[in-house]
């Protein structure tokens, strides 16, 4: 886990110490990674979660396309995973969330997270691409939605 994911939040005061970490979905490969978060929001419809899922841990799936508009259905599958995000972050969780590069759809979930815990939308989009990397949120559609 790079610093600068670890500690995407690290300005923010989150309920209980909680964290949120965005990351690829090779990262969630590895046991070890998996260990340290109390839940994971696998994004990625491509990609099966029950391969690295471990026992005692909460696992989400919800599979989304990178597309630009999104496909049927993708859009209320994000906000209802957010809803889960930002509950679990509430409740002072560690969440993971991933998709298959850590770049769009993982940071539309967690983006509409922190909007649910009443982030502004342009501290959340500057937050996730100093821990992601400029190319993040490069979906138009799913940049729309965290900012509005």
């Amino acid at each position: 886990m790079n610093a600068s994911t670890c500690d995407m939040l690290a300005s923010m005061r989150l309920p209980g110490g909680a964290r949120l970490v965005i990351e690829g979905h090779k990262f969630a490969s590895e046991t070890k990674n998996l260990e340290r978060f109390h839940t994971w929001v696998a994004c990625a419809f491509e990609l099966n979660p029950g391969y690295f899922a471990l026992e005692n841990r909460l696992t989400l799936w919800c599979p989304l396309d990178d597309r630009n508009p999104p496909r049927r259905g993708d859009i209320p599958r994000a906000q209802q995973a957010a809803s889960f995000v930002a509950e679990q972050l509430q409740n002072g969780k560690h969440v993971l969330v991933t998709c298959a590069m850590g770049l769009n759809r993982s940071a539309l979930v967690a983006g509409l997270a922190l909007r649910l815990m009443d982030v502004p939308g342009e501290k959340v989009v500057r937050l996730i691409r100093e821990a992601r990397g400029p190319l993040s949120l490069n979906n138009r559609a799913f940049l729309e939605l965290v900012l509005s």
